[in-house]
């Protein structure tokens, strides 16, 4: 699971397993200064190669970067909605 652009707190509880994050900032900023991180705190081109390899992802982001992801991603699949985000594959 990948959370893209936003750090959902509650998500690693709930599927009990680390989600990697992707260009997420904020609170996390200064765990990143002293933790190795770089294994699932991916920067844009780190994502961009793991989103077209071969593996099948899943992404949640705000429903608000649905659309910009639509344009830039060559294969999205929208698996759910919520008024507020957006689960997504890259696989069918």
């Amino acid at each position: 699971m990948i959370a893209y652009h936003n750090y959902y707190q509650d998500l690693p509880f709930y599927l009990n397993r680390r989600v990697i994050t992707v260009e997420v900032r904020d609170e996390l900023s200064f765990g990143m200064k002293h933790q190795a991180t770089q294994s699932w705190m991916l920067k844009e081109p780190e994502f961009q190669a793991l989103w077209d390899s071969n593996q099948r992802i899943f992404l949640i982001t705000n429903n608000l970067l649905y659309p910009l992801l639509k344009k830039e991603k060559k294969s999205i699949y929208l698996i759910a909605s919520t008024s507020r985000n957006v689960l997504l594959s890259n696989r069918p």
